[in-house]
């Protein structure tokens, strides 16, 4: 009876069996489908680094509020030459855009920001491009009050790995590229001796008060005070 009895258990329990091992079939195909279909997190790709930029941020600080009556000029001269110099603030004759390889203006009458490369004497009369989302060397520029505000992205500025780049702010009552105009003035600039950085070595900031020895024109003509710098710095980063 005995025997009879555990005889009875195996065959009632030997589907069960059969329906257990089904189930656990089941399962391990579906998990092979998902593994299939989204990738087993063993195997997940690990996401890309979040690349670094190399920042410049400026900004300018003028006597009174800017003006729709002048212009404002970031002068660069990009190089990686330790022998070339900084902009001169000529703006017409022989010498105009001295040492000048790519300029940011902020043109007070259309109240935006503009950009220009110069690679050749032609350049210097091209009409500049807006400096905004468009550009890849754009992160942010504004103007409110008396002050300049520009972070520009240096890295898609140069062509070498580590420029050293020289600088002035000129500003004028004309626009550099004024068909119109042959005897352009600028109303304030730096004096040299210029101002230079390397970047890609480490974070800077560059002020006048590191600068001393560098200042600006004081502009003698009537109502220039909006065109007058009386502060300016510039800061280097990596973001």
């Amino acid at each position: 009876m005995i025997h009879g009895k555990n005889t009875h258990r195996e065959q009632r329990s030997a589907p069960r069996r059969t329906q257990r091992l089904i189930s656990l079939m089941g399962a391990a195909l579906l998990l092979g489908a998902l593994c299939a279909v989204c990738g087993c997190a063993r195997y997940a790709p690990e996401p890309a680094p979040v690349p670094v930029r190399t920042i410049m941020e400026i900004t300018l600080v003028t006597q009174e509020p800017v003006s729709p009556d002048f212009q404002y000029y970031i002068a660069m001269n990009i190089t990686g030459s330790a022998t070339e110099t900084g902009p001169t603030e000529q703006l017409s004759g022989t010498d105009r855009a001295k040492n000048w390889t790519y300029y940011i203006v902020y043109d007070g009458q259309d109240m935006r920001f503009k950009e220009n490369f110069i690679t050749a004497p032609d350049d210097i009369d091209a009409i500049p491009t807006f400096f905004d989302e468009s550009s890849p060397r754009y992160y942010s520029a504004t103007a409110s009050g008396n002050r300049i505000h520009l972070v520009v992205y240096l890295d898609a500025l140069a062509s070498t790995a580590k420029p050293r780049v020289w600088m002035n702010f000129v500003t004028s009552r004309y626009a550099i590229h004024d068909p119109e105009q042959d005897q352009i003035q600028a109303v304030d600039y730096l004096y040299p001796p210029y101002f230079y950085f390397q970047y890609g070595i480490v974070p800077q900031l560059i002020s006048d008060a590191n600068y001393a020895q560098i200042s600006s024109y004081t502009p003698a003509e009537q109502g220039a005070a909006p065109a007058n710098i009386v502060d300016w710095s510039i800061s280097i980063y990596s973001r």
